[in-house]
């Protein structure tokens, strides 16, 4: 760029600290200009006509088209070149002496000014720069991107360099003054030499009295202009080792890295002391459910309390727990809040802060604030014998107990010992007991800190606790951190009564009819089980489950077979069990221990009861063929007062789980499919085995109903109906419901019963065939039926069967079944109605052993239309006293088959017609015609046209009519 005469270029620079400054480099180019020219070049130092500093990013933000500084401020320093006719980079002394100006942290301008106008081709001075352009134009740009100086020009005011740029087009960017160095004598950064204090490092920082951009700003562009400051430096430490006042002092050693420097450093420490009393303040807190901790802090301050005595009080500060929301502080019930100093955070707590103005008075303070809730968990369990269940259900004689979680403020595990207060509400909200619990141990395998107070009860319910919905509150506080949990219980218990079981015949069910009485919890459903029982005079060692198949558990063993006495489980009784195992393993000899449970269908880690035993099962291939191993077990079942191994007795459906072990390695388990009900009767007042079951899941009415097939009920005899009810909680009846049925007869099936041939002729013979059984499929052989018919000619008007005996090609109504339990029965169609459809009954009349049943069958019959048309020659002229034949001829047009044909004529003349004999036999199939004449001979036609009637009468050969 030029320098003209009366048109100085400045050159911006900052300094980040006070410093002494000798000069600058830069390149200016003296052209065309001889030693012994008289072209002078000046240089001028300048503070900035800044009167509030302001960052560096701001001062050099490219987008901002007003200069945002001048030279116009203080001159510190000039100096004249006289002749100058130098062309590189050069050194400028700001004082004709060499000496440096002793200069104060802030921003400065160099001017340079020339008494030569520059012309090209004439002598003339030029700088040299680089124009601001992230883009590459021209091979020329600025590396960094940025603007790191101003760069001014005056020719009337101070105005932006612009470089012109040639290219593909001419363009004009902002200049950059970059390409000069400062000559300056500045403090150290404290990194520079290692500063320490107590062995912590003194760390590089910003001046806190100056604008300056930082590393940590939002904006890229601060980032990019942020830098330390000269001679400032920070730390925040405590002492490793306290220091004792000396004569009222106290001494700091600093140490630095003498290799690097090693005279004296000159520094000035820039220090605060404030004297303060601390004084613990009561403070109350309020738990409310769903609502946050609310505290309140109450001082009484008293400024002229000889505690004070020589004191320059400043200010007044509550510190409380930094993730506190303060919401009020009063002096007097007036607030002050607003009026308190920014708060200061530290350490984890928050100081606010009143300064002397509002604070020096005296009166009481309330400081208001709400933290959170660090309850953050409260889980109950049905604590039985030390076992813990967790559930929210529970019914009479349980006993109940808690654990909490709870999280610290900064989100950590809880490092104290838990102690909370636990109050129980009683259905109709009145309190029952209030209890502290106390827990050093803590569970952290979960995200807060559990505490379990070593399975301590908090409610040991009776028989006569009251029914319905509980609720319990726990609150905690550590001082400063406060927690408050809600939790709702539920002790109740389900009611069913089967009313009535009804037989369903055409469906071959018994329905149950009954009712459930259900409470409300924070589960919506529960679930339903049928069991019918088959009731035994007495109990049997026989096994009423046996099994064979083929379960691999693994390692190749396998369970062959399963065997168990007992499907109902009475209280004390015995249950016996075999268990079948296989060793196809061909090297190894296995040590295996067999595990039979009665768990719970809901929940297998429910035990009722459970056994074991353990036998050596010989590798595959023994001759006495000991490689299949019996292991018999009996499993004790205990009663209702004694409860089950890990768990209470519940009025829900049992089964046997199996568990398999190698050397005490579990290898596999297995649970049986067949559910197995409990009963608390003794097995010498009820002994029973279940026929079948039914599970009804996720309900919500009041009602059910049940359809149970009746194949499965071993009839005839007495069956047993049993009712549960249950939910997800274990929650069940207290009691057991029943309800017994006799029937003493079974009803029947007929199987596969058809007609032979459908759609058939109504004058053809039909045969019906089929199998009769029972309703427990066993065939019922020599057994008479008997068959009927309905009369009605119209069966859509609501009219009822009319069964008329159906008599058979035999002349009898009946058939008798053979050894099969199969029949044939042959009849002529024509003793049905002449309707399309006719319906067929076959009735087994029933005896001492089975009900009276039936079946009806509907036989389709082919449907015939008798249509005919007759053609006769209607243009024949008549010849007076002569014969004339006219021919006529009728054609069969419908389906069926016409015979019996008559013929008959009606006419005002005298004629005759001319027919076969044997007419009555003739027969005409569809599509078929017969021909005839009529002869007409009259003495006298009256009339020019004559009207005849012929009228065709025939049967129809399929159906008769």
């Amino acid at each position: 760029m030029s320098i003209k005469e009366n048109d100085p270029v400045a050159l911006e620079f900052e300094l980040r600290g006070d410093a002494t400054v000798y000069g600058f480099q830069a390149w200016i180019r003296a052209l065309n200009i001889s030693t012994d020219s008289t072209s002078n070049l000046t240089i001028q130092l300048y503070e900035t006509n800044l009167t509030v500093p302001v960052r560096r990013s701001e001062l050099l933000d490219a987008t901002d088209p007003i200069v945002p500084a001048e030279p116009s401020g203080v001159l510190h320093a000039e100096n004249s070149y006289l002749n100058f006719s130098a062309d590189g980079q050069f050194w400028f002394d700001f004082m004709p002496d060499g000496s440096g100006i002793d200069l104060n942290i802030g921003n400065y301008f160099i001017v340079i000014s020339v008494n030569t106008s520059s012309d090209i081709g004439q002598k003339r001075f030029t700088m040299v720069t680089i124009p601001w352009d992230a883009v590459y134009v021209n091979d020329r740009y600025d590396p960094d991107g940025i603007i790191d100086h101003l760069l001014l020009q005056n020719t009337t005011v101070w105005s932006f360099v612009k470089a012109t740029l040639e290219g593909s087009y001419q363009t004009y960017r902002r200049a950059d003054a970059a390409n000069f160095a400062i000559n300056l004598t500045r403090a150290y950064f404290p990194s520079e030499i290692g500063l320490t204090i107590d062995n912590i490092p003194v760390e590089d920082t910003y001046t806190w009295d100056y604008p300056h951009d930082t590393f940590e700003d939002d904006s890229p562009e601060a980032k990019r202009y942020a830098s330390y400051w000269w001679g400032y430096g920070t730390i925040n430490l405590e002492f490793s080792n306290a220091l004792p006042p000396i004569a009222g002092n106290f001494t700091v050693t600093l140490n630095w890295d003498e290799e690097i420097y090693s005279n004296d450093v000159i520094f000035d420490v820039n220090y605060l002391v404030q004297n303060y009393f601390v004084q613990p303040v009561p403070s109350i807190y309020h738990l409310e459910v769903d609502t946050a901790p609310v505290w309140n802090i109450t001082l009484e301050f008293d400024p002229e309390d000889s505690i004070f005595t020589n004191w320059n009080f400043t200010q007044l500060a509550f510190l409380v727990p930094d993730n506190w929301v303060v919401t009020d502080l009063t002096n007097e019930t007036v607030s002050v809040l607003d009026l308190t100093l920014h708060p200061i955070e530290k350490d984890g707590f928050t100081y606010i802060i009143l300064n002397s103005t509002i604070a020096d008075v005296n009166g009481t303070y309330n400081l208001l604030a709400e933290s959170m809730n660090y309850m953050k968990g409260l889980n109950t369990f049905l604590n039985y014998e030390g076992n813990e269940w967790e559930t929210n259900g529970f019914m009479r004689n349980d006993n109940i107990s808690i654990a909490v979680g709870l999280l610290t403020s900064s989100d950590f595990y809880l490092q104290t010992p838990g102690m909370v207060t636990a109050s129980l509400f009683n259905p109709v909200g009145k309190k029952m007991l209030s209890n502290i619990f106390d827990d050093g141990t803590i569970d952290e395998n979960s995200t807060y800190s559990w505490f379990t107070f070593e399975h301590a009860l908090l409610f040991e319910t009776n028989d006569t606790s009251d029914i319905g919905e509980y609720t319990i509150i726990v609150n905690w506080t550590d001082g400063d951190q406060a927690g408050i949990l809600q939790h709702k219980i539920y002790l109740n218990q389900y009611y069913s009564t089967i009313h009535e079981v009804n037989h369903l015949e055409d469906l071959y069910v018994n329905q149950l009819i009954g009712t459930v009485t259900a409470f409300p919890t924070d589960l919506q459903n529960y679930d339903l089980s049928i069991f019918a029982v088959k009731p035994l005079l007495e109990s049997t060692s026989s096994f009423i489950f046996n099994e064979s198949r083929e379960d691999s558990i693994g390692e190749n063993l396998y369970l062959t077979n399963v065997a168990f006495n007992e499907t109902v489980l009475n209280a004390q009784e015995e249950v016996l069990l075999e268990i079948d195992l296989e060793n196809r393993h061909l090297t190894l000899d296995y040590e295996v221990t067999v595990i039979a449970s009665i768990v719970y269908l809901d929940n297998l880690n429910w035990i009722v009861a459970n056994t074991s035993e353990l036998l050596t099962i010989p590798k595959y291939g023994q001759p006495d063929e000991s490689h299949n191993q019996k292991f018999e077990l009996s499993l004790s079942i205990p009663t209702v007062l004694n409860g089950g191994e890990n768990c209470p007795i519940r009025n829900s459906p049992m089964q046997l789980h199996l568990t398999f072990k190698i050397d005490d390695v579990v290898v596999g388990e297995k649970t049986e499919s067949q559910l197995l009900y409990y009963t608390a009767v003794d097995e010498s007042d009820f002994e029973g085995n279940v026929l079948t079951s039914k599970i009804y899941q996720d309900r919500t009415g009041p009602s059910f109903t049940s359809n149970i097939a009746r194949n499965l009920l071993d009839l005839p005899g007495n069956v047993t109906y049993f009712v549960q009810v249950y939910n997800g909680y274990h929650m069940s009846m207290a009691g057991e419901r029943n309800f017994t049925t006799l029937d003493n007869k079974i009803t029947g099936i007929f199987n596969n019963m058809r007609a032979t041939i459908t759609p058939i002729d109504h004058l053809a013979i039909q045969t019906i065939t089929g199998i009769v059984v029972d309703e427990n499929s066993i065939v019922l052989k020599e057994t008479e039926i008997d068959f009927y018919y309905d009369s009605r000619i119209n069966y859509t008007d609501g009219s009822n069967p009319n069964w008329i005996p159906l008599l058979s090609t035999d002349d009898i109504a009946t058939t008798t079944t053979d050894e099969t339990g199969a029949f044939e029965f042959e009849f002529d169609m024509s003793l049905t109605p002449l309707i399309p459809e006719v319906y067929i009954l076959a009735k087994f009349g029933g005896n001492s052993t089975h009900m009276v049943f039936d079946n009806s069958l509907t036989i389709a019959k082919n449907q015939y239309e008798s249509d005919i048309e007759i053609v006769l020659n209607a243009n024949q002229t008549l010849i007076q006293n002569d014969h004339n034949l006219v021919s006529c001829i009728v054609r069969n047009v419908g389906n069926s088959t016409l015979t019996n044909l008559n013929i008959s004529f009606v006419s005002p003349y005298d004629a005759t017609v001319n027919i076969l004999s044997g007419l009555d036999f003739l027969t005409i199939e569809s599509g078929e015609e017969y021909s005839f004449q009529i002869d007409f001979y009259d003495a006298d036609y009256s009339s020019l046209n004559t009207e005849i009637n012929i009228t065709v009468c025939m049967t129809i050969e399929e159906t008769g009519e």
